[in-house]
């Protein structure tokens, strides 16, 4: 559901008017799923985005397979960003990451 900030109409990620596509009947709520997670104590683990080969391998069978890590299991303080951001910092692959990068940037 849309709601105002001041004149503006905002849609929620995925919803009619927001832009985006989502897979049908399928719209996460950050919030909801923010207040969940902290209710719960537990990480967020998205089913729409697993965390297993088939997120990064959609269109190649038989590949290697990988350990996914949350950042702090790779090191300690992790940071998304360090000295700000910067169009270089993500590189367009075979994944189409075109709008990830518009996204986070």
């Amino acid at each position: 559901m849309p709601y105002k900030k001041g004149k503006l109409l905002i849609y929620n990620f995925g919803e009619k008017g927001s832009d985006v596509k989502p897979r049908p009947s399928i719209v996460q709520d950050y919030v909801e799923l923010k207040v969940q997670c902290l209710s719960t104590g537990s990480l967020f683990e998205d089913p729409l985005f697993p965390a297993d080969n088939s997120t990064l391998f959609y269109s190649k069978p038989n590949q290697p397979s990988f350990t996914w890590k949350r950042p702090g299991e790779i090191c300690n303080n992790p940071k998304f960003f360090v000295s700000g951001a910067s169009r270089f910092d993500v590189q367009q692959g075979g994944l189409g990451i075109i709008r990830y990068r518009l996204v986070i940037l």
